[in-house]
Parts: C-alpha cells; structure tokens; sequence
C-alpha cells in the first residue's frame, strides 16, 4: 500500500519523526510512503530513498498555490493515491484537503501536530476552515487531545473515524548511556557542570529568550551550570545576541541542528521546554525515554506527562523555574525498567501506537 504523505520539511522536526517512526515500523507490514516536498530537499531524504519512498518537488504553497493545486492535482491523477495523509500544524491552509476531495482519493486523513497558530490572519483562517476538515477529511488523528480539540469540531473527536496517536518514540534508541555521558562531557570540559538542555527549533513559540532569563538566574547562584540549545531556526542569531548581552557566552552552548540528538539527553542533568503552546512534543517524549529529570511549561499538553515526577511551571515566573530546576541531579534519572513499564502504561509503546495507525490505513 503506497501513502502520499503532505506536510513534511527539510528540518527534522516533530512531524518529520512522527512520520519516520511509524514509516520504518509499519514498512515491514506492506505500508510504504511517498512525501510532497516543497523545499529544495525534504528531511531524512536520503534515508527515505533507501526504504523505497519517492519524493515529488512541487511549488511552495504559500508562495505558488496555484502551482501547488495544479501539480498536486496531477500526481494524484497520475500516481491513483487511495490514501494520503495530510500532517497539519493548523486549518489556516486547507488546500491539500480540497484537491485530494476533487481528486476522489478514497481515503484523506487529516492529522493534528499543534495546539495554535501564530498570527492574526492565520488564526482567522484556522477557526473559520475547522469545520470544514469535517466535509473533507475521512479520518481524522491527533498527536494530543489538546491537539484534537483544537484542530476539530466537537462532533469529530466524537466519531469512530477519530484516532488518538501519540508520538510513541522507541525507548530503546534513547537509554540513558552513561560512557556517551562521559565522553561528551570530557570533550567539551564539562565533567564537573551542571547542565541543562533544551531540543527543538528556535522560533518564537519554543520561548527561548525566557529559557535564557531562566539560565541567567541559574548561573548567578551556581558557577558550574551550563545550558545546551540544540537545534536551528530564525531566531539563532537574536538569541545569540541576547546570550552575548547577558554576559553568558562561556556558558551556553548552540549545538545547531542534530542527527544524534538521542546522545545528548544523557548528557543532561535536567531537560527543560519553555514552549508558549505545542500539539505534543516529540524531544519531550524523548527526554523522558532517557530518565532525565524533565521540567516543562505548563502550556504543553498534560498528555506529555509519561513519568510522573515531570513538574509543569507557568513561563512568567523565572525564579520559580530556576529554583525547581536548581533541585534536580543526577540521582533524579529514572531506571530502565521503569520507563519501559510508564511509556506501556501511558500508551506511547511504539509498536502498539503503530498498530494503530496501521488499521487507520487498512480500515
């Protein structure tokens, strides 16, 4: 069975591991995807060849759509796609429904990775397309109920055609590992620090420059703390400045964009994420699978809780953060055995979330 998947970008982000975990999971199972891409190369692209995926370039959306309807339209056409599944951030852009429903593509899954939008006209457009996913998606999946309740009218997460499908992540992948630990420690001279982490893009709705003030009152009260940001995006260069201004440069480390991110949970003593909203956070999840203490805003969805001494703290009160993240340390990290029975118990066991979505495909 081939799935058209729409909505994946060139940054390996949470949308773009959802859609690679389940991809290598269910390929075994007779599931093999193609991608849209709308960028000069799509994430895990090569990785994506390999397993057999085609990718088709077609006109950015937001600034060719015409192009994009007429080439999308085409594909469909030509390449007889029964499902496509179609990853949304929000309703604001609804076009990839539209012409997959004059297509007649027997099969449209609509699929929820955000709690909001950023922007007035976006949000505008997103409220008033909500109900319309309702007339052209058949199924409908959410990472979060947060997510669902978000992206769908009441009726929708009421019908069997709605699936909740959490970004399970593969415990195993991300095991605390005590000599990459120790290694990346000796490396980079920090094998006496306290160091915080924080993965994701560094955008507007990660809340970094609260994350940073955070620090700020960290590092005045302990002289070994240390921040690690992985990651990239449009804000690199502000937050670079900002960090700079404050007189942290020796302190805090950007690491950029990572393929290896699943080594540097243990190298974290606690993992924070001050986000203004999320849909449900895959490097949350994953933080967690390493044992790491966890302290997240209190915007993120309760589902991100899978171990339960993860605290949620509002993101206007820096001193709060500080002070609960100053409590943390190395004997926080849970054991093995532990996480493996939470993420079970929890519903984020990949192989079952992948059954899943395996019958969303073949029902």
């Amino acid at each position: 069975m081939r799935i058209l998947q729409i909505g994946v970008s060139f940054l390996p982000g949470g949308i773009e591991s959802f859609v690679m975990n389940y991809y290598r999971i269910l390929k075994p199972f007779g599931i093999q995807y193609d991608f849209v891409c709308m960028y000069e190369h799509l994430a895990y692209e090569d990785e994506i060849k390999k397993m057999g995926g085609n990718i088709f370039y077609l006109p950015d959306i937001k600034k060719n759509a015409v192009g994009f309807i007429i080439k999308l339209y085409k594909l469909l056409c030509k390449n007889h796609y029964q499902t496509v599944h179609i990853n949304m951030l929000s309703a604001a852009n609804i076009l990839p429904l539209v012409v997959c429903k004059i297509c007649g593509v027997k099969k449209i899954i609509a699929h929820s990775h955000n709690s909001k939008t950023e922007g007035l006209t976006r949000e505008i457009l997103h409220k008033m397309n909500r109900r319309l996913i309702l007339y052209l998606a058949t199924d409908f999946l959410a990472c979060s109920t947060l997510a669902a309740k978000w992206m769908y009218p009441e009726e929708v997460i009421n019908q069997n055609r709605f699936k909740l499908i959490h970004n399970a992540v593969d415990t195993e992948k991300y095991k605390y590992n005590q000599d990459i630990r120790d290694n990346i420690r000796k490396e980079l001279r920090l094998e006496n620090k306290f160091v915080i982490g924080n993965v994701g893009r560094l955008t507007e709705q990660k809340n970094l420059f609260f994350l940073i003030d955070v620090f700020f009152i960290i590092a005045s009260r302990c002289e070994n703390a240390f921040l690690i940001i992985a990651g990239t995006g449009e804000l690199k260069e502000k937050l670079r400045k900002y960090v700079y201004q404050l007189g942290l440069k020796s302190k805090i480390l950007f690491l950029g964009q990572r393929e290896d991110v699943e080594k540097w949970y243990s190298v974290f003593d606690v993992f924070c994420m001050t986000s203004f909203y999320e849909g449900l956070s895959f490097t949350a999840i994953e933080a967690q699978a390493s044992g790491v203490k966890c302290v997240f805003s209190d915007k993120m969805s309760p589902e991100t809780k899978v171990i339960e001494d993860v605290k949620f703290l509002p993101v206007d009160h820096p001193k709060q953060w500080a002070d609960e993240i100053m409590k943390c340390n190395m004997t926080d990290r849970r054991e093995e055995g532990f996480i493996r029975h939470a993420f079970a118990a929890r519903g984020y066991e990949l192989n079952r979330q992948a059954d899943i979505l395996l019958d969303v495909y073949r029902g």
